[in-house]
């Protein structure tokens, strides 16, 4: 029985089986290679940093760990000789790294440095060897950030620093308006300078650190414009005048500027939007001044007199009655203000009437009055000169006058003041049992 021999390889298998033997030879030979070559680049640069290696742009190529560590500590902003600039607003300060809870770990970061190239998978260590000893490697420094001490530092400068939002005001010296400027509000965001200094730590290019400072702005920062506008009430008397429809009408009190100065206050009042100062008098000082002339500018109501006429039974007028007037304290405080509030430098008083109880068109029928209810006389053969006149004097005061039903007379209330500038004498009296001169003698 003959035996079959095996089939021959075509060119084809031949050629496909060469391509596979030269490309896992060339494979095995590049393994080889590179496998000799990190062998080489390792004893080569035993103890030493791998080429290429830098720190935060501090070359360390070729450095031994200590050598490395002594070159980070040196040129790196945060060492333990270096300083951190700090800025708040226009205020520029150096401080310690220390101060902000930052500490450079050099030798952590030199080992850090020393085993980049060495450390990790087969295929990261290759991939070294072959494509990036030739590029730079930068690596960041190890750096500790205590945010507790950053906190702390921080704290500090915001209780230094930051200052309160504060409005203009108005002052007096004087008769002179002081403008005093407000302040901007400024308070140190402590989170947000935080994240700076993480953010330095990242970056460690010296730079400064501008602290972030939230502002807070007054309503108003100048209140000289508000000052010119108040100078004004203070630049003429204030008057009060006698309105219309009075007996004294066209008259006034004046208000020297000496005298309106220590009354005066100033009020913010929002007006089209905006917050501005306006003077005002103060409530107290001006309700105790118009209490005061209240009294001044009182008229009592007065009725009408009248004398029984016999062969009328009417009554004839003696004297017409006087219409009596109060000062309304509240609607003239307010008829003031209102005109500070409008720069004028004059407000009308405000009064209330009081009519008389009888008037001149009063009859007897009104009043009841139909005859001599009684008469008396009485005589004073030799008195002296001023006692007549002071007796004429004081009867004329009761003249006329109406006495109502129920009520009781006073010769003291209707006699008013006994001196000498209101018509009367002086002549003998008693006093305390002793007969001397004085005024009014002989009533």
């Amino acid at each position: 029985m003959q035996e079959d021999s095996p089939a021959p390889i075509s060119p084809t298998a031949r050629l496909l089986l060469q391509a596979v033997f030269i490309f896992f030879s060339g494979l095995f030979l590049f393994l080889v290679f590179a496998l000799s070559s990190v062998l080489v680049d390792q004893v080569w640069h035993a103890g030493r940093v791998m080429p290429g290696v830098t720190m935060n742009g501090i070359n360390l190529s070729g450095l031994e760990p200590g050598q490395a560590a002594l070159a980070i500590l040196n040129g790196t902003e945060i060492g333990d000789e270096k300083s951190i600039t700090l800025q708040y607003g226009d205020i520029v300060w150096q401080v310690l790294p220390s101060q902000l809870g930052l500490e450079l770990d050099a030798p952590a970061s030199a080992r850090e440095a020393y085993l980049y190239g060495r450390q990790g998978s087969l295929g990261s260590i290759l991939a070294y060897q072959l494509f990036g000893r030739r590029a730079s490697h930068d690596l960041q420094p190890m750096v500790t950030f205590n945010e507790q001490t950053a906190f702390n530092y921080l704290s500090q400068i915001a209780h230094e620093y930051n200052r309160p939002v504060k409005e203009a005001e108005l002052g007096l010296s004087g008769t002179q308006v002081i403008a005093i400027p407000g302040q901007v509000g400024l308070e140190l965001d402590i989170e947000a300078s935080l994240e700076m200094i993480a953010d330095y730590v990242r970056r460690l290019d010296g730079s400064p650190i501008v602290l972030p400072i939230n502002q807070e702005p007054p309503d108003i920062l100048d209140a000289s414009p508000f000052a010119a506008n108040a100078q004004t009430i203070l630049s003429r008397p204030f008057e009060l005048t006698i309105p219309a429809g009075q007996a004294d009408a066209g008259g006034s009190f004046s208000l020297p500027v000496e005298q309106v100065a220590p009354m005066l206050t100033f009020t913010r009042q929002q007006g089209a939007g905006q917050t501005i100062i306006k003077p005002q008098f103060r409530d107290d000082l001006l309700l105790a001044y118009l209490s005061d002339l209240a009294q001044r500018t009182a008229i009592q109501p007065r009725n009408a007199r009248f004398i029984f006429n016999d062969d009328t039974r009417q009554l004839d007028l003696l004297t017409s009655a006087v219409t009596g007037r109060e000062l309304d304290i509240e609607e003239s405080l307010a008829a003031i203000q209102a005109a500070i509030n409008e720069k004028r430098s004059s407000a009308a008083l405000v009064f209330n009437t009081l009519a008389p109880a009888v008037n001149d068109a009063a009859t007897s029928a009104d009043l009841g009055i139909t005859e001599l209810v009684h008469e008396e006389s009485s005589y004073f053969f030799g008195s002296s000169e001023p006692r007549i006149q002071n007796i004429e004097k004081a009867a004329s005061e009761f003249h006329g006058l109406l006495v109502p039903p129920g009520a009781t007379f006073s010769m003291a209330a209707n006699m008013g003041d006994i001196s000498l500038d209101n018509g009367y004498s002086e002549a003998l009296i008693i006093f305390n049992g002793r007969t001397i001169e004085g005024v009014g003698g002989g009533v």
